[in-house]
């Protein structure tokens, strides 16, 4: 059995990366076919809401961070009739708005987020609030007319930006989980050099761990990422996740150990003379 460097093991896992993932990315994670349905389903629905939801009367404003309506506060702006959420516009925030966040004003609707002159009222997380003052560099009109035009204008540079982001975020990606998993490979190869000094590779050097455990957390990963929770998932229709403490650990370092062991490497270990 041939050595293996740490440059050839390097660039095994990158290259391995480089091709798998964006696959992966594209036929399972966000296949294209659902990618550009979901592209034309945002622009009909948007369209559709504007010219059948959006109040016709409606106009919101914006100067110099003051808002106005022009309907009689409180006041809820529809997103969805079925489960009326909606976001409310009232003259001003008070410290209830905090305790019943979604219930004050479900008569009216169910706000995802309260509008008075100055402010913004959202929820980040449950019972998590955050309230924003609105920039007085912000002027703007809101109405059906002016939201139209908007979707018609900006439409395909948004689209342009969305498929951009799709297209390049993979292989962004990679780079990503591949220097995760470099620094993720120093716990493996530590774990490893413990290990080796009950077996017959006692001396190996930690550039050596570090190698053969690198390659075995690339076949860790393979099976645990797309082997197991995305393609075995998929096939039983049931999420499944494997939290078995230190079994990414166990894992890598005795897979290291039978190939170290199984192929009696002798170039691994350290030359004593």
């Amino acid at each position: 059995m041939k050595d293996v460097s740490l440059k050839k093991a390097l660039l095994t896992v990158f290259i391995t990366l480089l091709v798998v993932f964006p696959v992966v990315w594209f036929t399972a994670i966000l296949p294209v076919h659902v990618f550009y349905d979901f592209i034309g389903n945002f622009y009909n629905k948007a369209d559709n809401y504007i010219n059948n939801e959006y109040p016709s009367d409606l106009t919101v404003k914006v100067t110099k961070g003051v808002v106005s309506v022009n309907k009689t506060l409180p006041y809820c702006l529809m997103l969805d009739k079925k489960t009326k959420i909606g976001i409310l516009f009232k003259e001003r925030l008070i410290d209830n708005d905090l305790n019943g966040y979604r219930t004050m004003y479900k008569d009216l609707c169910y706000p995802i987020a309260k509008v008075s002159r100055n402010y913004i009222l959202y929820s980040k997380k449950d019972k998590i609030y955050s309230v924003r003052k609105i920039p007085s560099s912000v002027n703007v009109v809101i109405s059906k007319m002016s939201l139209r035009t908007k979707l018609e204008k900006n439409y395909p540079r948004i689209v342009f930006m969305v498929k951009k982001m799709y297209f390049s975020l993979p292989f962004l990606a990679v780079f990503f989980i591949f220097f995760t998993m470099l620094i993720a490979n120093l716990w493996y190869a530590f774990v490893l050099k413990l290990v080796a000094r009950f077996t017959s590779f006692k001396e190996i050097t930690f550039k050596q761990a570090y190698t053969v455990t690198l390659l075995a957390y690339l076949v860790w990963f393979m099976f645990k990422y797309i082997g197991i929770m995305l393609v075995l998932s998929r096939m039983l229709g049931t999420y499944i996740r494997l939290s078995f403490p230190f079994l990414g650990t166990i894992f890598i370092v005795l897979g290291s150990v039978i190939y170290l062991d199984k192929g009696n490497n002798q170039s691994w270990v350290k030359n004593k003379e």
